[in-house]
């Protein structure tokens, strides 16, 4: 049986712990060792496997826009004309085609704050 190496499982857990710390915190205002004692692990192991906070950040981030990049290019792929694909709500019913952290898996997204611009009103139109 082929072994499994730990490392690619570990940084995997510090980023979802990251993106769950931040997603409660509702900013980057958290530390290591709340990411690590999420992930399972000691704060000095997660400090191994990215060298610094940043590092952890910035992984997060890679992996929420690799997701949010998918869906979009999903949704893209989907649409028949440019006029729906500027059309389309993505299935979430707000219209105009909005895309925002909604349309990445909850376990998955970052809380990187709601969207700037005012609401819409009926059929997309800015109030």
């Amino acid at each position: 049986m082929a072994r499994v190496a730990a490392e690619p499982i570990r940084r995997a857990a510090i980023v979802k712990a990251t993106i769950q710390e931040v997603a409660r915190a509702g900013s980057l205002e958290v530390t290591v060792a709340q990411i690590a004692a999420r992930a399972g692990m000691s704060t000095a192991l997660a400090h191994h496997y990215f060298g610094s906070k940043e590092a952890i950040f910035v992984a997060a981030m890679r992996h929420v826009l690799t997701v949010f990049g998918a869906e979009v290019r999903g949704a893209l792929a989907v649409a028949g004309t440019p006029r729906e694909r500027v059309e389309d709500d993505g299935g979430d019913g707000r219209g105009g085609g909005d895309v925002g952290p909604a349309h990445v898996r909850e376990g998955d997204r970052l809380a990187i704050g709601q969207r700037g611009g005012r609401k819409r009103g009926k059929e997309g139109e800015r109030g």
